[in-house]
């Protein structure tokens, strides 16, 4: 048997700084959420829910970047590192623009949408506390996710993991400093929270530079050039990455629903309750976020080289790697779950968020097939029918909500996070007709494009 470009080892040599880097930055929600415990249950439920929303604002950067991921992955298994430059020249010009844009939004309409998803005062006035000072971070944010992309698409993922881990350790140190009011400085609380986050950002930046600087990635990949705009360029990034902005919007839109809906219908309780949940989530979930990035770059890479027959096996280790993963790193949590709650939480709210610790790592091994299949169409290019994929699950999450909290009236915090169990069901199956009926024309529009 013909020896495949992307081996078992190659891919976990991919995939493995991009989970440890994405564990250094889950530990910054992890922060975040501790040193709230110690100001109040509001404030943890406050960092939490803002912190959806504004995940749901850096995503569209993020989004637009898995587009530019993609295509510099195709130029490195086509041999054209020089072209890498051209392509995060434009991404940085557009996602900077896309970043003041989006200040100027949140600081005029931010309050009034607080106001009008939140019923509780102090709710609102802490979560305006938090985004009022965090929108600045948008820019460096953006900056990052143009940096992760590069740094991805052509397998330096190790430097990766060490802007992430100094971002993670500069956010830990100035929230203690920040919010506790160290070394001479006022108390500041959940404000400084999201001053150690913004600086934290601007860390990880000088760390992604100084990586630039030091394997003299510049002059061989002509980044920083920004020579003549070019319009062909600038609708080909835009083609790939505007669906998955879109994509990315309803899908964290619809979390951001979901977290409104638990406030509204089960209370400020259940609602703060599900922010250390939701950490637990995102924290155990990284291991098939990296093998999901490593699709995106290894099917890149083999459509770049024109390796269209190893796609197919490709996405099966990727599949098997990130359930064998997805199932060993959530076991700790099934053995000691009120130990790893009460580390980041009161016994109040782990008492209210147990069982519904255990459903969402139940949703991870779900998570951990389904991403690897969506990931897989999206590094094909196919971003158009990866739009209408998480069209169709997000509408099936949102049907099961409704007919959850308003249907059945039910009350229970853990079946409300079974959604997700749907969610990823649903992304799973639609990924799995797609191989089975579109992928044969589709490859066949690449090879002809």
């Amino acid at each position: 048997m013909r020896q495949l470009n992307y081996s078992y080892r190659r891919i976990f040599n991919i995939a493995l700084p991009l989970i440890l880097g994405n564990l250094a930055y889950s530990a910054i929600g992890f922060a975040d959420m501790y040193f709230m415990k110690f100001v109040g249950p509001i404030e943890q439920g406050a960092i939490s829910y803002v912190g959806h929303l504004y995940t749901t604002i850096f995503i569209m950067g993020y989004a637009y970047c898995k587009g530019v991921q993609i295509l510099v992955a195709n130029q490195v298994g086509a041999n054209a590192l020089h072209k890498v430059g051209a392509i995060v020249d434009h991404a940085l010009i557009t996602l900077l623009a896309m970043a003041m844009f989006l200040i100027l939004l949140v600081d005029q309409f931010g309050l009034t949408l607080l106001s009008a998803l939140l019923n509780t005062p102090e709710a609102i006035e802490s979560s305006w506390d938090y985004l009022s000072i965090r929108k600045i971070g948008f820019g460096f944010s953006f900056i990052g996710c143009v940096m992760l992309a590069m740094y991805s698409g052509i397998e330096r993922t190790k430097i990766l993991a060490v802007a992430i881990a100094s971002m993670s350790l500069t956010n830990i140190f100035l929230n203690w400093v920040f919010v506790f009011g160290k070394f001479g400085l006022e108390p500041m609380g959940i404000r400084g929270a999201a001053w150690a986050s913004n600086i934290a950002e601007v860390v990880s930046l000088g760390v992604f530079t100084a990586g630039l600087l030091y394997q003299r990635l510049i002059p061989r990949l002509k980044i920083f050039h920004f020579k003549a705009f070019s319009r062909q360029l600038f609708a080909q990034i835009n083609w790939t990455s505007l669906p998955l902005i879109f994509q990315a919007i309803i899908a964290l839109t619809t979390w951001f629903l979901f977290f409104t809906l638990v406030e509204r219908k089960l209370g400020s309780t259940a609602w703060a309750a599900s922010g250390p949940v939701k950490n637990f989530y995102t924290l155990f979930g990284v291991t098939s976020y990296a093998f999901a990035s490593t699709t995106n770059t290894a099917i890149g890479n083999l459509v770049g080289k024109g390796a269209y027959d190893e796609i197919i096996p490709t996405v099966k280790r990727m599949i098997g790697l990130s359930l064998l993963v997805a199932v060993l790193v959530t076991l700790p949590v099934l053995l000691i779950p009120k130990t790893l709650l009460l580390c980041i939480t009161t016994p109040e709210l782990v008492e209210v968020g147990l069982v519904t610790l255990y459903v969402s790592m139940a949703s991870l091994w779900t998570y951990s097939i389904g991403t690897i299949l969506f990931n897989a169409i999206v590094g094909l290019g196919q971003t158009a029918w990866s739009l209408v994929i998480e069209i169709l699950s997000c509408i099936g999450f949102i049907v099961f909500l409704i007919l959850l909290f308003y249907g059945v009236n039910c009350t229970s915090l853990a079946w409300g996070w079974s959604s997700e169990i749907i969610y990823w069901v649903l992304t799973g199956g639609l990924g799995l007709a797609w191989f089975k009926w579109f992928f044969p024309k589709a490859i066949e529009q690449i090879k002809n494009s």
